[in-house]
């Protein structure tokens, strides 16, 4: 079967989804290694406010300390990361969305839907005959995933039971901490690449699979 257009689409934008997250995360940190740090940081002017060219803004430069401008831009790595896996995510559903009905005879689907996800991405119940069998240890790891997004949207960024018991499941292990604690305290970046590896191999699995496929 060929791959229609829009989905196509979507799987692409899953796969460059990483480079634009880390590309935002060096230029973040570049700038002040590379650029802020070894020009201000000792001298008189760290803690003065000085113009940084911002061309698209009306005043074409915003004010900024040379040591405001590094604290802004390294507390930023939590909205950078866990903004990808939340785009990550909600391609990833949007991806199953429009595959679904394709490869099962018109049966939508609802991805949002943990439950109905894994049970398309297991081949089980009605979506058997696509089945392209993402095993339990993955699929686990997505749940850990989908509960670290939504904690990150719904959640103020702080853990909730639902993510206790993903970890649990995907650890296979006790998890130390307590319901209300900051997700960064236990969300890495390694984490996040991780789960993006998950994501193209299915994607991977899902291209492998429609080129011998008949409805």
């Amino acid at each position: 079967m060929e791959i229609p257009q829009t989905i196509n689409n979507i799987m692409q934008r899953i796969l460059e989804s990483e480079e634009e997250w880390k590309a935002l995360y060096m230029a973040s940190w570049g700038a002040v290694l590379n650029w802020l740090e070894p020009k201000y940081k000792n001298t008189c002017l760290w803690r003065e406010k000085l113009k940084f060219s911002l061309p698209a803004s009306k005043k074409k430069y915003v004010e900024y300390t040379p040591e405001g401008l590094c604290g802004f831009l390294t507390s930023k790595d939590m909205d950078f990361t866990l903004g990808h896996l939340q785009t990550l995510f909600s391609l990833f559903e949007e991806l199953i969305n429009e595959l679904c009905p394709l490869v099962c005879g018109g049966q939508e689907i609802r991805a949002f839907k943990f439950s109905q996800l894994k049970k398309f991405l297991s081949g089980d119940d009605q979506y058997k005959n696509f089945g392209i069998k993402i095993d339990q240890k993955d699929l686990d790891e997505l749940e850990l995933a989908k509960e670290t997004r939504n904690c990150f949207i719904h959640n103020d960024s702080k853990i909730d039971s639902k993510w206790v018991n993903a970890y649990r499941a995907a650890r296979n292990e006790t998890f130390s901490g307590k319901i209300g604690d900051e997700l960064w305290s236990y969300v890495y970046v390694p984490w996040i690449e991780n789960w993006n590896d998950i994501f193209v191999k299915i994607i991977n699995k899902i291209k492998e699979r429609m080129k011998n496929y008949e409805k």
